[in-house]
């Protein structure tokens, strides 16, 4: 519990009186406003809005959530003039149901993994543009999945997914997955890829193609490996 190390008996008491009392002003502060203005909001591990021991109605650009099982079950609580979200940022590690119009519309999206092998699903039918995912493992991704919904129904000029991995190891399985499928040929592109990895161009009309290649960032808490599936003009 949080008090069972400080101080004697009658310490803690008084400490969880305090904090007792902090709780109930604050659950009472929130009871009396119909609306709650806040640049952002974070749920940890609460599954439901069932879960909140208030009602709330928040009025919100910005939804972070770690732990929950789908990101969906703590809408309710969230004013329908929050919409489109400024930023989404899910934190998880298990599966991530993606296929949803929140997810389609919210300006900035990102999502972050705690288990290597739990996948993202629905993620090939987003239509979004722009789209990060940080701390990939092998199986988090389909990457042939997304490509192949790429090929078929067609992505805007300027959409771009980018995967960020902590150990090369990972995405150098997924860039191996892809040259099973597709032709290693992607040349005559301005941009810092892996030397002696494969990448790859990919028509997909008479006016846009895919590139696809893996990058490395030099950030100031080590280094990430960088996937990158963008579509770009036939002219580029």
């Amino acid at each position: 519990y949080l008090f069972s190390e400080w101080g004697t008996g009658e310490e803690r008491q008084e400490l969880l009186k305090i904090h007792e009392a902090k709780e109930k002003l604050v659950k009472k502060y929130l009871e009396a406003r119909p609306n709650i203005l806040v640049d952002r909001v974070s749920f940890y591990y609460v599954k439901s809005y069932k879960q909140v021991p208030v009602k709330l109605n928040l009025i919100i650009n910005t939804l972070v959530t770690m732990g929950s099982s789908n990101f969906s079950n703590l809408l309710p609580i969230i004013d329908s003039r929050s919409f489109p979200l400024k930023k989404l940022q899910l934190f998880q590690d298990r599966l991530i149901y993606v296929d949803h119009p929140v997810v389609d519309t919210t300006e900035d999206v990102i999502f972050q993994f705690d288990g290597e092998n739990e996948l993202i699903k629905g993620i090939e039918k987003l239509h979004r543009k722009k789209l990060s995912i940080h701390n990939v493992g092998y199986g988090n991704v389909d990457a042939v999945k997304i490509i192949n919904d790429w090929m078929k129904n067609g992505r805007e000029v300027g959409t771009e997914y980018l995967l960020g991995f902590t150990f090369d190891f990972w995405m150098k399985r997924m860039l191996r997955d892809l040259k099973n499928e597709f032709e290693n040929d992607l040349e005559g592109i301005n941009v810092r890829f892996l030397d002696r990895e494969p990448r790859f161009l990919i028509p997909i009309s008479p006016i846009s193609k895919i590139i696809i290649y893996g990058t490395e960032i030099q950030l100031k808490n080590g280094t990430v490996y960088q996937l990158v599936f963008k579509v770009v003009s036939t002219d580029e």
